[in-house]
């Protein structure tokens, strides 16, 4: 008697979820390389496929600036908060000519949408 279909795609996202952390805990490099291996095309979307008949897009990079037109579109001035912060390097530390050039690769659809550069 086989597993019941729901059991299998269980263990293939327990499999793949241990295979993921054990690429990230090789370090960024190591994980971005790796993207082809993992399969990161067969479940990951691109960010334009959330933004597909959306009105406005907000930029983390501007979050507080860009959430004052939501905050007049609604007449609410709650102030948005700022939860569960960390303190990260500037995210171009991270990055090499080699990992710049595969991330441009997969995300290269994105990048030219939301007009982001390195």
């Amino acid at each position: 008697m086989g597993k019941h279909p729901r059991h299998r795609d269980t263990d293939y996202q327990i499999d793949h979820c241990t295979m993921v952390l054990e690429h990230l805990s090789k370090g960024f490099k190591f994980f971005v390389q790796n993207f082809d291996q993992w399969g990161w095309s067969s479940w990951s979307r691109q960010q334009q496929h959330w933004a597909e008949g959306v009105d406005q897009i907000l930029r983390y990079e501007s979050l507080d600036h860009d959430f004052v037109s939501i905050q007049k579109m609604t007449g609410c001035l709650t102030p948005l908060p700022n939860l569960n912060a960390s303190s990260h390097r500037d995210y171009k530390t991270y990055y090499d000519q080699e990992t710049i050039d595969i991330v441009a690769k997969h995300f290269a659809s994105d990048i030219a949408l939301f007009k982001y550069d390195y």
